[in-house]
C-alpha cells in the first residue's frame, strides 16, 4: 500500500523488540555448552552450541507467531511455492550468492594484501572434526542452519524491522546483524552483501522456500570446495 507517496508494510504481528529478544535468547542458550567445552574432548561443544542455536532461531520464532500470536505460520513465510520454480530459482540464487560472496572476498584480497584472513570457525570445526562429528557438522550446514536462520533473519527479523523502520533501514539492520553473527571480520562484507540479496528474494516471492534452498545451494557450494581444494 502506498500512502502519501510512501509505501506502507503491513504489520507483521510481532514487534521489532521481540526479535531482538528471541535474537538475545538463542546466543545466550547457546553459549552453555562452551561452559564444559574445556573438558570436552573433539568438537562436542560447538556442535551441541550449534544445534542449540539453531534450534532457537527456528522454533523460538514459530512459537511465538503461532502459539503466542495466534497467527499462521505463514506469516512467517512457509507459504507452499510452486516447487519447480522454487528450485531452479533458489538453487540459481544460490550459486549467485556464492560467486557474489567470492568476488568481494577476491577483491578484499587484492586491496589488502597484507591483510590477515582469519579462517571461518566453521573450516576449524571441519579441520578438528572426527568423521562421527563430521557428519552431524554437515547435517548442520547443509539444512538446519539454512533452514533456522532464513527462519530468524528474513522470515522474522526483516518483516517487523520493515513495518517499524522502513524497508531500507530493515535491509541494513538485518544484513549488518546477519553478518555480525558470524563474527568473522574479513567475511562481514562479502555476508552482509549476499543478505542484501537474500532478503530481496524473500521480498520478492514472499517465500521462506526460496531462501532457504538459495542458502543451502550457498553453503553446498562452499562445502564442496573445501573438500576438493
Amino acid at each position: 500500500m502506498v500512502v502519501g507517496g510512501k509505501k506502507e508494510y503491513a504489520d507483521p504481528g510481532w514487534s521489532a523488540w521481540e526479535t531482538v529478544a528471541v535474537l538475545g535468547l538463542s546466543m545466550l542458550l547457546s553459549a552453555i555448552p562452551y561452559r564444559f567445552a574445556a573438558t570436552a574432548r573433539g568438537i562436542g561443544a560447538d556442535l551441541v552450541a550449534y544445534f542449540i542455536q539453531s534450534g532457537c532461531f527456528f522454533l523460538a520464532p514459530l512459537l511465538l507467531v503461532t502459539i503466542v500470536r495466534g497467527r499462521s505460520e505463514a506469516d512467517l513465510g512457509f507459504t507452499v511455492p510452486k516447487w519447480r520454480h522454487c528450485l531452479i530459482l533458489g538453487i540459481s540464487f544460490g550459486l549467485l550468492f556464492y560467486l557474489i560472496n567470492l568476488f568481494i572476498s577476491w577483491v578484499q584480497t587484492l586491496l589488502f594484501p597484507q591483510a590477515a584472513q582469519t579462517q571461518e570457525y566453521i573450516v576449524e570445526l571441519l579441520d578438528k572434526a572426527s568423521p562421527f562429528e563430521t557428519v552431524f557438522l554437515l547435517l548442520l550446514l547443509l539444512f538446519l542452519a539454512p533452514l533456522a536462520e532464513e527462519t530468524l533473519y528474513r522470515g522474522f527479523f526483516f518483516p517487523a524491522l520493515r513495518w517499524r523502520y522502513g524497508r531500507v533501514a530493515a535491509y541494513i539492520i538485518t544484513a549488518a546483524v546477519f553478518a555480525a553473527s558470524h563474527m568473522n571480520l574479513w567475511t562481514l562484507l562479502p555476508v552482509v552483501c549476499v543478505s542484501l540479496g537474500l532478503c530481496r528474494l524473500y521480498e520478492k516471492y514472499g517465500s521462506l522456500w526460496y531462501n532457504i534452498i538459495a542458502h543451502m545451494t550457498w553453503n553446498a557450494v562452499a562445502l564442496a570446495l573445501y573438500y576438493l581444494t
